[in-house]
């Protein structure tokens, strides 16, 4: 189905520089939009699952875009025809966020209304809608809360640099159509405004919607929502460059972000602002391991916007960067990118063949009817230029038996792992591994601390999680923007796999503080365990250090004494020497090309090369092994909090003070069961672990097979 789209936005620019244009122009089938959704927030739970905080604080902004997109294609198609003609006209004036708004309490007070919704596909993209108003409304809160402040800081700039005064500023409302924007911003150029706020221009049915303009000197600027610059914010000033140039000379380009603070400045609630006129022109950024041993907030924030200008402490920093508009005005080729490239038979190149410039993009809209879909997967649908939101449809499309699957997994059975001699025979024996569903174990578990450790009789045994919570801007003092800190943890203690103890505590995210902390380890610290069981330590080892952290600037501060920290530090480092990562068992040792099958302890061909402790439930699961653990899990179906993205949701949406005190005591105890479920589910992975080994000859014989 067509999508009969009005205008066009950065994101379909987005789409058009990663993967088929066709996705630009054509609704997916109502399968696909339940497909599409429940895969979206899959990808953000297994972030959040694996927490991993450099992708969580990025992989909402992009989720947020793509649905408003997602949003406004719904009612169209869907919505708008079943509703009242007043209700249509009312619904034309508002902004996304306000139609969801809207819908929701006609529906509540309608029962006709809710009777043409029930049928099957209507049911379907309803059920979507509010599963997207649920994010749009989590996220776009806690934007504002950067976008607020970032405007504030922008006004001040204006009034006290260039002495504009407040009736020469005009702010445009995000509470109305694209068309009243539009019409507002074209009328504060024809008057005497120096300065837009939240401007929106367009140019051949492409729009711009940068954070504002500056109609004096002529410059614009977009608000990046963490410290962190890359490639993308180019992508996204030459966009808005083209169309905002019709109307404006432009002579500079700046990025609106918060500044890097270290964590003894960082004060809860509060952002500092800078409008830099660089921006890093790496894909993913800056690496934050390069930035470890660097102390200076001045000479972090230089790195993360790539400023050439900086006497870097580092004399081997690369200072080859130039600004934006200088980056634009070439056409992104200074930034390592290339509209005219078309990767055909070069192999050198990290860009896929999706590569479109502005005046191709408006080629495409043109022409957009004569742009037909091949489903087949090639080499330039693994090469992620920005965001492929085209992807699990492609592999849906090719591969509908596998509804999971690491994407190394679909290389191999597409072929496209083979790049020399001898690779063929690698791609066979791989490939018949997983379709055929088999086990392999290498004979050295044996000798690993967490076999070990679990076969153990003797030993006490602490088995936890966490589970976390974060905002745009700081949580709490000493905390950065993004962070996450701990909102729940479950603990259950067992000896000779008996359980004789479980505890579950949820820390309220409105008032997190010195206490909070005192309380996450006086409740997990106990001098009788001898081993903590946890399922990726990279999150829970962190969390503890950085609590420990902390404490050492409370302490700088004379906000508790020394030997309270020492007494606290000394339970921390405690459990942090006791810790056992059951992932390690899993967890594939090579993150790309060969080998396949023995690149980890354990491989499970069923769960197609991931090692996620969901996907092990889902094994058991799907294959009824649980009824030969002692541990299982309930059912996270049958759970009211039912995954860690939903886990997230509401400890944010509490931080926000969204739910209120009679809402959150009854949302606790949903939590409780969920962190509850997860530490269950790592006593499962272990019983399981034994009674894979209840077969271990047959399993180190496949190890030994397929280790080519």
């Amino acid at each position: 189905m067509k999508k009969n789209k009005k205008f066009y936005s950065f994101n379909d620019f987005v789409i058009a520089n990663t993967t088929r244009p066709w996705f630009i122009f054509n609704d997916i089938s109502t399968d696909f939009i339940n497909l599409n959704h429940n895969d979206l927030i899959e990808n953000i739970n297994d972030l959040i699952e694996e927490k991993n905080d450099n992708l969580i604080e990025e992989s909402p902004l992009d989720l947020l875009n793509f649905n408003i997109d997602d949003i406004e294609l719904i009612f169209d198609n869907y919505i708008n025809k079943e509703l009242s003609e007043e209700n249509q006209q009312k619904i034309q004036k508002i902004s996304t966020y306000d139609k969801l708004e809207f819908l929701e309490k006609e529906l509540s007070k309608n029962t006709k209304l809710q009777e043409k919704f029930n049928k099957e596909d209507l049911y379907k993209n309803i059920n979507y809608l509010f599963k997207m108003f649920n994010n749009y409304e989590l996220l776009n809160t806690g934007l504002d809360l950067v976008s607020k402040q970032g405007i504030d800081y922008l006004i001040q700039t204006y009034k006290n640099n260039y002495k504009f005064k407040e009736e020469e500023i005009i702010f445009i409302s995000d509470k109305q159509t694209i068309e009243t924007k539009i019409k507002e911003t074209q009328e504060a150029f024809k008057k005497s405004y120096k300065l837009i706020i939240n401007p929106c221009l367009e140019y051949k049915g492409c729009i711009s919607k940068p954070i504002f303009i500056d109609i004096q000197n002529g410059i614009f600027g977009n608000l990046n929502y963490s410290s962190k610059t890359k490639r993308k914010n180019l992508l996204k000033a030459y966009f808005d460059y083209k169309i905002i140039s019709q109307y404006l000379e432009i002579k500079s380009i700046k990025i609106l972000r918060p500044l890097y603070q270290n964590n003894k400045n960082v004060r809860k609630g509060i952002l500092k602002f800078e409008l830099s006129e660089y921006s890093s022109f790496s894909k993913g950024g800056v690496d934050s391991n390069s930035l470890k041993n660097i102390q200076a907030e001045s000479e972090i924030n230089a790195k993360l916007v790539s400023d050439p200008n900086f006497n870097y402490s580092n004399t081997k920093t690369k200072k080859n960067n130039v600004t934006i508009i200088e980056h634009v005005l070439n056409d992104l080729t200074s930034a390592q990118y290339d509209f005219n490239e078309k990767r055909v038979l070069i192999e050198k190149t990290k860009l896929s063949k999706y590569t479109c410039s502005f005046d191709e993009f408006l080629y495409l809209i043109k022409n957009q009817d004569n742009i037909d879909i091949n489903w087949k997967l090639t080499k330039d649908d693994f090469i992620n230029n920005f965001d492929n939101v085209g992807f699990n449809i492609l592999i849906n499309k090719n591969y509908p038996q596998y509804p999971f699957g690491a994407k190394k997994f679909f290389k191999l059975i597409s072929n496209e792992l083979i790049k020399e001699p001898g690779d063929d025979l690698k791609t066979q024996k791989a490939i018949e591994f997983f379709t055929n569903n088999l086990i392999s174990i290498n004979e050295s578990i044996i000798q690993t601390e967490e076999y070990k450790v679990i076969s153990d009789t003797k030993s006490k045994i602490a088995w936890f999680d966490f589970e976390g919570v974060s905002l745009p801007v700081p949580l709490v003092d000493y905390l950065r923007p993004w962070n996450q800190t701990i909102s729940q943890t479950s603990i259950i203690k067992t000896q000779n796999n008996e359980i004789y103890e479980t505890s579950n505590y949820v820390y309220d995210p409105l008032e997190l503080g010195l206490n909070t902390y005192k309380k996450i380890i006086d409740d997990l610290y106990d001098n009788e365990i001898d081993y903590y069981i946890v399922y990726n330590q990279n999150y829970e080892k962190p969390r503890l250090e950085e609590i420990k952290f902390r404490l050492g600037i409370y302490l700088d501060n004379n906000k508790i004494t020394k030997n309270e920290f020492e007494n606290y530090a000394n339970k921390i480092d405690f459990i942090v020497k006791r810790i056992v990562d059951l992932e390690k068992l899993f967890y594939s040792s090579k993150n790309f090309g060969w080998p396949m099958v023995s690149d980890r302890i354990i491989n499970i061909g069923y769960i197609r090369d991931s090692y996620s402790i969901k996907k092990l439930e889902y094994f058991v699961t799907q294959n009824h092994i649980y009824k030969y653990l002692k541990h299982k899990i309930t059912p996270y179906s049958e759970l009211e909090v039912k995954n860690g993205a939903s886990a997230l949701s509401i400890a944010t949406t509490r931080a926000l003070n969204v739910i209120k005190d009679n809402e959150w005591a009854k949302k606790v105890e949903a939590l409780k069961i969920y962190c509850h479920n997860d530490v269950m589910a790592m006593l499962m992975v272990a019983d399981l672990v034994k009674f894979l080994m209840k077969n271990s000859k047959e399993y180190f014989d496949n190890f030994k097979k397929y280790n080519i």
